[in-house]
């Protein structure tokens, strides 16, 4: 039995314990052999030299991590690999294994631990910039941030000790660097509390030195860790203020992760929501009243009014939305979970039926107003009063591929009198709808021609599926939260 053929089947176990179970007793002799053949295959992990040599070796690079993450009993998520459409996709996260594993795969980790610990400075951060050694060292922060704190701790003080020469430019050279950026990526995802602490000093020290590497096309994702870091959340509201001062810089240099970060991390905290709105305002040049109905698509677009009305041939004449971007619709959907998106709502509401149109026939644009019909903060009028405002407009928003989706998941959150304002719009438009390879969908589920022609049994199959939704949904919140009290009594 191959090595490789033993490290696919370990981590195997470790995905799915189910096959654990199935393992007998017979099968008892061959899981002792496997142990002992992996154990002696980490010999070689042991020798700082070797230990370097293959750390930094094009193929043996793999052979490194795979080990690591068996002895640590994990299996972290692909960076580097494309997955073809046919391959089954890593997942984003860490799978940790569900069964207890060898005392002696800990023991020998912490061999290898120890071993990186007595490399000398040069060494380390020829590994840290290294393409093959930066993923190495990433697999042995995350191994010890679940099997051990100590080592955690230990580890992180050897990264960061190793590029402490001439005032810490070791390390802003690691974050402009492709490859070894990920390592600092790793330890503010796992990293020791104290060693975030330390990476947030060198990094925010300078005010204009954090905008630049925010705006730097590396860094840049290093500063997006630095935002929704768990050790560093006491430390947000100071971040935000230094950042939000050169929000226009960021998004001229088109670094919109490092807005969206800030966006998310205000909802997740509940904090500086008001603040940022009123930049993204005073940063999209519509912070006068008469300006601020343009809220959505400036922010959609990512332009400011004077360069979004200046694309127009009469100045008097609202422009056409031309595109929707992937980050200004993610940016529009954050806004909405804010305790208070009233400035995105009452702008959605006011737009002309025209932009409206384009959100929703856009792959980008659709998912903002499913964001908005599905949100609960968003309050019932406002909803109408957008139906009203695009019900002319509807049958071009149900004969298009992303808008017919938009109509569908509107449908199962609509109100009777909005369901009826819906087919009131679009019966007179029945056979056109029919027709078309997206319509004709809508035609069926909507029961468009039966509401034309037998409108009290529409109005009573309607009723009875509204409250046959209302039931389920009844049920099943009740068992969600019966099965979070069970979780908390087995806790408790």
């Amino acid at each position: 039995m191959s090595v490789c053929f033993m490290i696919i089947y370990i981590k195997l176990t470790i995905v799915n314990d189910e096959l654990i179970n199935f393992l007998d007793k017979s099968k008892d002799n061959l899981w002792k052999e496997v142990f002992s053949v992996v154990l002696d295959s980490c010999v070689f992990m042991t020798n700082v030299s070797d230990l370097a040599r293959w750390m930094t070796d094009t193929h043996g690079t793999y052979v490194v991590r795979s080990l690591l993450e068996m002895l640590g009993g994990i299996i972290t998520p692909l960076r580097s690999k494309k997955h073809q459409p046919h391959e089954r996709k890593l997942p984003d996260e860490i799978i940790i294994a569900k069964k207890k594993l060898p005392d002696e795969f800990l023991s020998m980790f912490e061999k290898v631990f120890f071993t990186f610990s007595q490399m000398e400075k040069k060494q380390v951060v020829e590994i840290l910039v290294h393409p093959s050694g930066t993923p190495c060292v990433c697999v042995m922060l995350h191994v010890a941030s679940v099997q051990s704190g100590d080592t955690l701790q230990v580890l992180c003080e050897k990264i960061i000790s190793s590029c402490q020469g001439n005032n810490f430019s070791t390390l802003t050279i690691l974050a402009k660097d492709r490859t070894g950026s990920h390592v600092l990526e790793s330890l503010l995802d796992s990293g020791h509390s104290e060693t975030c602490k330390k990476i947030y000093e060198i990094f925010c020290s300078d005010h204009s030195q954090l905008i630049e590497y925010a705006c730097h096309p590396v860094v840049n994702y290093v500063v997006q860790k630095l935002i929704v870091c768990p050790a560093l959340e006491e430390k947000y509201e100071e971040l935000f203020h230094l950042l939000l001062q050169g929000i226009e810089d960021i998004f001229a240099e088109n670094k919109f992760g490092v807005v969206q970060k800030l966006a998310e991390q205000c909802v997740k905290l509940g904090k500086c929501q008001s603040k940022f709105v009123s930049r993204l305002l005073e940063a999209f040049q519509c912070k006068e009243e008469e300006r601020k109905v343009y809220l959505v698509p400036l922010i959609a677009s990512f332009s400011t009014y004077d360069a979004f009305f200046s694309a127009s041939e009469n100045n008097n004449k609202v422009p056409n939305l031309k595109n929707v971007l992937y980050h200004g619709s993610l940016l529009l959907q954050t806004l909405l979970k804010f305790n208070n998106p009233v400035a995105i709502v009452k702008s959605l509401t006011g737009l002309p039926a025209e932009h409206l149109v384009k959100l929703c026939c856009d792959v980008a644009g659709s998912h903002f107003i499913d964001a908005f019909f599905s949100s609960p903060i968003v309050k019932l009028k406002r909803k109408r009063l957008w139906l009203e405002n695009v019900k002319d407009h509807l049958q071009t928003i149900c004969c298009d591929k992303y808008g017919s989706r938009v109509m569908d998941n509107l449908w199962k959150k609509a109100t009777m009198k909005m369901k009826i304002i819906i087919v009131e719009n679009l019966v007179n438009n029945e056979s056109d709808l029919s027709s078309n390879q997206y319509g004709k969908h809508i035609t069926r589920k909507f029961g468009i021609k039966q509401f034309g022609q037998r409108r009290a049994d529409w109005d009573d199959f309607q009723i009875r599926q509204t409250k046959k939704r209302k039931n389920f949904e009844e049920v099943f919140s009740s068992r969600t939260e019966g099965g979070k009290k069970k979780q908390k009594t087995k806790t408790s």
